[in-house]
């Protein structure tokens, strides 16, 4: 997969996030298909559509790693109006958005926190 320039902007913003303002950020990275690394075969299979105010991420994730912990979850998809066929978008989803279908039920990890049980 090619690596694109990343503006100083998208880097410094990521930077503060974790250093001044010590938040952790997750990864979901892995690909069902794979052993574990999305990067094994090069193209995710999670897909982003472009949709008013953001992206829709659509797939399925093996794992992710501290989820449970994170304030945010950094998710690699490949963006649906993509030409170049290993393209890739990395998400960052704040973990206070409510549970909307982000989550990954089939592992118990979540992008959302876990909803309260009755």
């Amino acid at each position: 997969m090619e690596i694109p320039d990343v503006p100083q902007t998208t880097k410094r913003y990521i930077a503060d996030l974790v250093v001044k303002e010590r938040k952790l950020i997750a990864g979901n990275f892995s690909e069902p298909q794979t052993s574990g690394l999305a990067a094994s075969h090069g193209v995710p299979s999670t897909r982003a559509r472009r949709v008013e105010g953001g992206y829709r991420i659509n797939g399925k994730k093996s794992f992710a790693s501290m989820i449970e912990a994170a304030n945010y979850c950094a998710i690699l998809a490949r963006p649906e109006e993509a030409e170049v066929p290993t393209a890739g978008i990395l998400l960052l989803i704040p973990s206070t958005r409510p549970g909307d279908g982000s989550s990954m039920s089939g592992t118990r990890s979540a992008c959302a926190p876990p909803a309260a049980k009755t």
